[in-house]
């Protein structure tokens, strides 16, 4: 019975033991998350154990394309005149453009607009009517941005009311280009936040494990501040000359590495 009991206690003991010990290793695997520049990076020591970091990039690049935005309006006493007038400036302004070498297929309509214009007449408690006011919204594409401040004077000198906006973009090819050299700079930055870790951790890195791309936008540049009113179109006659400014497309991502 005692030979017995001791050995039952020594299993007892040889238990706790190996129990004590599997606790202190899981207490030695750990996770922790800090910062570094504009990423954020975890060394992982779980069953796989790696260090995750982004890498974000920015590239600037001169746009290679531009829409303009502009529109006819038309005040007459009929809805049918309203449409008509403003039909005959726009194809008018179309054939201005066509003149210098705008294709039709280059040109859209972005909305269309027919309104009843009244006025509130406090004297008579009464709505008096203006006619009805078509108002033609349209929007130009072209690939030579120099030729933007020319499409300008066109469209006014032919019949439109104003310029509602210009924006400076990137063609489906630049910005194919600009995507792989921005996603090429993350990665570098990426790997060399890896590096720096690694090394400050003691471990060497391994291979990469993972690639998530987090983040992608391009933000176009636009111009504010060209408007030309109706009354303003019989003086004006200086050519419009319109500069753009850089176009930014970023990239974010998340790169898993491998560690020894």
């Amino acid at each position: 019975m005692n030979k017995t009991g001791g050995l039952n206690k020594l299993i007892i003991f040889v238990v706790l033991a190996l129990l004590v010990v599997s606790s202190v290793y899981a207490w030695g695997l750990f996770d922790s998350e800090s910062s570094y520049g504009n990423g954020a990076y975890t060394i992982m020591g779980t069953e796989e154990h790696k260090i995750s970091v982004t890498g974000s990039a920015t590239v600037e690049v001169e746009p290679d394309m531009a829409e303009i935005y502009f529109y006819i309006e038309t005040l007459e006493d009929t809805a049918i005149e309203s449409q008509d007038v403003n039909a005959e400036i726009k194809d008018t302004v179309i054939e201005a453009l066509d003149d210098m070498g705008i294709d039709e297929d280059d040109i859209e309509s972005t909305s269309y607009r027919l309104n009843l214009d009244r006025d509130w007449n406090r004297n008579t408690e009464e709505y008096e009517t203006n006619g009805y006011e078509v108002t033609h919204t349209l929007k130009i594409t072209t690939y030579d941005t120099e030729e933007v401040g020319e499409i300008l004077d066109t469209v006014v000198e032919a019949g439109a009311n104003g310029i509602s906006s210009i924006s400076f973009g990137l063609s489906d090819d630049l910005q194919d280009d600009v995507n792989q050299q921005a996603l090429a700079n993350a990665v570098e930055e990426a790997k060399k936040k890896a590096g720096i870790l690694a090394n400050a951790a003691d471990v060497k890195l391994g291979s990469v494990i993972n690639i998530d791309e987090n983040n992608y936008y391009s933000t176009p540049y636009r111009y504010s501040g060209y408007e030309l009113a109706m009354d303003e179109a019989e003086s004006y006659s200086a050519s419009t000359v319109i500069s753009s400014g850089d176009v930014e497309t970023t990239v974010s991502l998340v790169i898993d590495f491998a560690i020894n």
